[in-house]
């Protein structure tokens, strides 16, 4: 029994430089987390604004040139049809 008393005393004396350790290193820190999130939200904006609207216009152009042929097909296929 006196033992384990013993092992239990290291434990308890370490556990205030444990709460300390554990309240220095806090969930989120927003010294640095800030930051980042900034970083990424004007990285998305900047991203939308000059990559995706580009990329966005292409798809457009190429999905106007499938309709239209895909529209001509079905008008050609409507007039030489004969059943």
């Amino acid at each position: 029994m006196m033992s384990l008393l013993g092992m239990a005393t290291p434990l308890v004396l370490a556990l205030p430089s444990l709460v300390e350790e554990m309240e220095k290193a806090a969930l989120l820190d927003f010294n640095l987390t800030l930051p980042i999130i900034m970083e990424f939200l004007l990285l998305m904006v900047a991203l939308d604004k000059i990559w995706f609207t580009l990329v966005r216009e292409f798809m457009d152009e190429k999905d106007a040139v499938i309709r239209e042929k895909l529209n001509s097909g079905y008008k050609h296929d409507e007039e030489g049809n004969t059943s």
